[in-house]
C-alpha cells in the first residue's frame, strides 16, 4: 500500500528491515523509547508531538530494559511468559516484572 507512495530504498539505499502500520486515536502516546529502526511517520488528522534526545543523553534518561517475553493463550485471556518461563504478572494496565 505504501509502495504505491514512494520507494523505501530511495532512503536508506536497501529495502527496509520491517514494516510497520501504526493506527491510534486522539489519545495514542507513545512512552519514551529507543527505537534502532528507520522511521516514517505519517498523521492523516492532527498533530504528533515528538521529543527526540541525543544518544549521548542515555545516561540521564533511566532506561530500563525488560526481559524478553511472548503471550500465550490461557483460559480464554492471554498471559505473559518471559523467556526463562517465569510468568510475569498483569495488573490492571501495567505488566509486574519480578526482581531477579
Amino acid at each position: 500500500m505504501i509502495a504505491c507512495y514512494f520507494d523505501p530504498i530511495q532512503f536508506t539505499g536497501q529495502a527496509p528491515d520491517a514494516v510497520n502500520l501504526w493506527i491510534g486515536t486522539s489519545k495514542s502516546i507513545s512512552t519514551l523509547h529507543h527505537d534502532p529502526y528507520e522511521n516514517l511517520y505519517g498523521v492523516i488528522r492532527g498533530r504528533k508531538h515528538f521529543t527526540l534526545y541525543p544518544p549521548t543523553d542515555f545516561y540521564w534518561l533511566n532506561q530500563k530494559f525488560y526481559k524478553k517475553a511472548h503471550y500465550e493463550r490461557y483460559n480464554s485471556t492471554q498471559k505473559i511468559i518471559d523467556d526463562d518461563g517465569i510468568n510475569l504478572k498483569v495488573d490492571e494496565n501495567f505488566i509486574i516484572v519480578p526482581d531477579d
